[in-house]
C-alpha cells in the first residue's frame, strides 16, 4: 500500500502578501518542507543522507492553485511517492483547507537522487521501494489556461541580480523556493513597465493571482553569483497570462531555470477579461500604431 504523510499546519504572518493570501514561493516551501517529513518518517532523515553522502535535487516542479490559502488558515498536505525510475522519483502533494476540505493546490515534484561526492546521478536503492511503496501511477495535473492563444512578438522584460549568501540552502546553492520569489518579482517589475502597477490594480480591486506553474531546474546559483531574469508573456486567454521566465548566470549566459506560469486577472476575486490596453501592450501593439512600452 502506498505510504501517504500527512501534516497539518497553520499559515503564519510572514507567509502572505498583501492580500493575505499565501505568496507563490511558499507554497513551494511547503511542498519541500512535506518532502523532507515524509522521507524522514519512513527512516531516511538528513542525518542518513549526510552520512551516505546522499542528496535529492529537485529537476521540475508544477503546480495548479485552486483555491488561495490565507493568513490564519489550517492546512493540511497528503504526499505520496508516486513512481521511481533508476535514479529520479515523481512524489505528489494535495493541499486542502481543514476547516472545509477546499482544495488549495495539486502539485509534483521530480526529484534527482545525486551522490554529493561526485554530484552525479546515483541508482535508487532497493530498500526505497519498501520504505516509500510508491503508487506507480502520476495522476493528471492540468495546468494550462483555457482557449490560450500563442503571442508572436511579445512584450518582453529583462533585470540582473546578485544572490545572496542568505538565500542559498544546506545544499550550498541557491535554494529552489528562492528562485520562485525572483520570477515572480520580474513578472510583478514587467506589469509595472506597462503601467499596471500593484497601487493601480488594487485600487481597482484588480489582481493577478498565480493559476499554475512549472519551474525547471537546470543548474544552480551559487552565492555572489550575478543573473540575468528575462520573462515575456508567451500565451494569452480570455482572462489569463502566461509568462515565461529564464533565469542565466552572467558572464557566460548559462541557463540556470525556465518557468512557465499562469496568472487569470480578477476584479473583486472573479475571473475578468484581461483589459485591452494592456493585452495590447503585452502582445507589442498599440491601439494608434504607436511605439510599444518594452524592452
Amino acid at each position: 500500500m502506498t505510504y501517504i504523510h500527512s501534516w497539518r499546519f497553520r499559515v503564519r504572518s510572514y507567509e502572505v502578501d498583501p492580500e493575505l493570501r499565501v505568496r507563490p514561493s511558499v507554497y513551494q516551501a511547503y511542498l519541500e518542507e512535506g518532502a523532507v517529513q515524509a522521507s524522514a518518517a519512513v527512516g531516511y532523515d538528513y542525518g542518513w543522507y549526510r552520512a551516505h553522502q546522499r542528496v535529492w535535487v529537485a529537476r521540475t516542479i508544477i503546480t495548479r492553485i485552486f483555491n488561495p490559502a490565507l493568513y490564519g488558515d489550517e492546512l493540511e498536505m497528503r504526499t505520496w511517492v508516486a513512481d521511481f525510475k533508476t535514479v529520479q522519483s515523481h512524489r505528489d502533494y494535495e493541499l486542502r483547507r481543514v476547516a472545509d476540505n477546499v482544495l488549495v493546490l495539486r502539485a509534483r515534484t521530480n526529484w534527482v537522487f545525486l551522490n554529493t561526492a561526485t554530484m552525479r546521478p546515483e541508482r535508487l536503492l532497493p530498500e526505497f521501494s519498501s520504505a516509500f511503496a510508491p503508487a506507480d501511477r502520476l495522476q493528471e495535473i492540468d495546468l494550462s489556461l483555457p482557449s490560450a492563444a500563442q503571442v508572436e512578438t511579445p512584450f518582453s522584460f529583462t533585470e540582473s541580480r546578485i544572490a545572496q549568501y542568505h538565500e542559498v540552502d544546506s545544499a550550498h546553492h541557491v535554494n529552489n523556493t528562492v528562485y520562485t520569489g525572483w520570477v515572480d518579482q520580474a513578472i510583478l517589475n514587467a506589469f509595472r513597465e506597462t503601467a499596471w502597477t500593484p497601487t493601480r490594480w488594487l485600487a481597482d480591486g484588480a489582481d493577478f493571482p498565480l493559476f499554475s506553474r512549472r519551474i525547471e531546474f537546470i543548474r544552480s546559483a551559487l552565492d555572489n553569483d550575478p543573473v540575468r531574469i528575462s520573462t515575456r508573456p508567451t500565451a494569452l486567454s480570455g482572462d489569463g497570462i502566461v509568462w515565461r521566465t529564464e533565469i542565466r548566470r552572467i558572464p557566460g549566459d548559462e541557463l540556470l531555470i525556465t518557468d512557465e506560469s499562469a496568472r487569470r486577472f480578477t476584479l473583486k476575486g472573479v475571473p475578468h477579461a484581461l483589459p485591452e490596453d494592456l493585452r495590447l501592450t503585452l502582445m507589442a501593439q498599440t491601439q494608434e500604431g504607436g511605439q510599444p512600452s518594452a524592452n
